[in-house]
């Protein structure tokens, strides 16, 4: 099975993925797994998956590739990485055609069956002539929402499951709040606050985190604690507890009475 994850100023494409890639590792363990991928988060390793990966639009851009570099290493690596892994299942996430329709030219391999993940768009994106008739070359909608979710719009006639929200790890996975609170030296006579905004991509995101903690911290009582994405450069923040860097961070929310988020799909 082949995951392709477009990701660039977050990691909820990729997070999704690694949720479905876990579980299909949990029942059928024999199965190879491979994902291609944008994102510059090493998250995916993490996870114990193999990965091919490509520059993010967002990095191409600050490290001076041209737009036809960039859009030829897409086509080109998609190129070689279906001809070599040869999937006989490809999971792509929210870009039907990829970033640059690098999936053209491999979306017609009937040697594949090509599912698509569709998060919830904008109703004019959802309902654009060109969206609907790429969908007609997959052979499975899975949609990480509940039935009547707007902005989701099935083409007629193409089978689609609505499956809920698709989550890395379960509650059975999320670790104690005691063993938290000690590993990250969380006050115990204080009401415990989580700060997460995602990946860390956004522009202006350190000065946002500051405004929260600033205000956090005028309220008696509370501890704040800021997770420090993975695509967000070294954070130092006085007044609060910066949790480095880890994925994913669900795992922690025992330990924590309230929690602030951005809004971002995860």
């Amino acid at each position: 099975i082949l995951f392709y994850a477009v990701n660039g100023l977050g990691l909820g494409h990729v997070t999704r993925l690694l949720g479905m890639a876990r579980e299909i590792r949990r029942q059928r363990p024999d199965t190879q797994v491979l994902f291609l991928t944008s994102s510059e988060a090493d998250v995916i390793f993490r996870e114990g998956f193999p990965s091919v990966k490509v520059p993010s639009k967002n990095i191409a851009r600050e490290a001076g590739l041209s737009v036809p570099t960039h859009i030829s290493i897409l086509h080109q690596t998609a190129w070689s990485v279906f001809a070599s892994f040869r999937p006989h299942v490809t999971v792509v996430d929210t870009f039907p055609c990829g970033f640059a329709h690098e999936l053209d030219q491999v979306i017609r391999w009937e040697s594949s069956r090509f599912v698509y993940v569709y998060r919830q768009r904008r109703d004019e994106k959802a309902a654009d002539p060109a969206f609907l008739s790429f969908l007609d070359h997959y052979d499975l909608i899975l949609v990480p929402h509940p039935p009547g979710t707007p902005g989701v719009v099935l083409p007629a006639g193409l089978p689609g499951v609505y499956t809920g929200s698709i989550v890395i790890r379960d509650r059975k996975d999320l670790l104690p709040a005691d063993t938290v609170r000690q590993r990250l030296g969380l006050p115990a006579n204080k009401k415990q606050v989580l700060i997460n905004c995602g990946g860390g991509g956004q522009e202006a995101l350190t000065g946002i985190l500051g405004r929260i903690v600033n205000y956090l911290n005028s309220v008696a009582g509370l501890h704040v604690s800021v997770a420090r994405g993975s695509l967000l450069p070294g954070l130092t923040m006085p007044g609060c507890t910066i949790i480095e860097n880890y994925y994913p961070v669900c795992e922690l929310y025992h330990a924590f009475d309230f929690a602030i988020a951005a809004c971002g799909y995860n």
